[in-house]
């Protein structure tokens, strides 16, 4: 059973470099006042013409808190804004994760046009207020997906990146 699936609208490029992400969280177990989830990712590495890749993870809701863990990732990540909950699907409209240090970011919508419609400008306002935003001193590490330029995987296109990646 999948529990949703969401696009990648911010996050830190110097960190990730990766484009045209989408995850897929699926429930796992439950047990009192504690669950687990895993989750998948797919995205392109380095650019939007690279071939998709996928990454796997998974994440802890215990209590108030939610733990997500990234395979390519040390620290688990928290999340750290979320948006209004979704009065037909009954889920948030978009969440914003990151760990201890506050840096890298991933933002995640479950509708892009949606989100940089309604959201964007509140999302910025909630970060500045949390403190990951600081116009003194220049720390922005915000960088919104550019979605526009992301082409649908193919089998022709995933065949040609195989290619592609075997002999240059």
């Amino acid at each position: 059973m999948l529990l949703f699936v969401v696009w990648a609208a911010l996050d830190t490029p110097s960190v990730h470099n990766r484009y045209c992400a989408t995850t897929e969280f699926m429930p796992q177990a439950e047990s009192g006042n504690s669950s687990a989830f895993s989750l998948q990712e797919k995205f392109r590495a380095g650019n939007v013409d690279a071939g998709e890749k996928v990454a796997f993870g998974y994440g802890i809701i215990h209590k108030e808190r939610t733990y997500v863990y990234m395979q390519d990732d040390p620290c688990p990540y928290q999340i750290v804004v979320v948006g209004p909950i979704n009065k037909q699907h009954k889920q948030y409209e978009y969440i914003i994760l990151s760990n201890w240090a506050r840096f890298p970011m991933i933002g995640l919508v479950r509708d892009l046009r949606k989100f940089y419609a309604d959201y964007k400008d509140q999302v910025e306002t909630d970060l500045e207020k949390a403190g990951f935003m600081d116009d003194v001193t220049g720390s922005n590490p915000i960088h919104y997906a550019d979605w526009s330029k992301c082409k649908k995987a193919t089998p022709i296109n995933y065949i040609s990146n195989v290619l592609t990646d075997l002999f240059g």
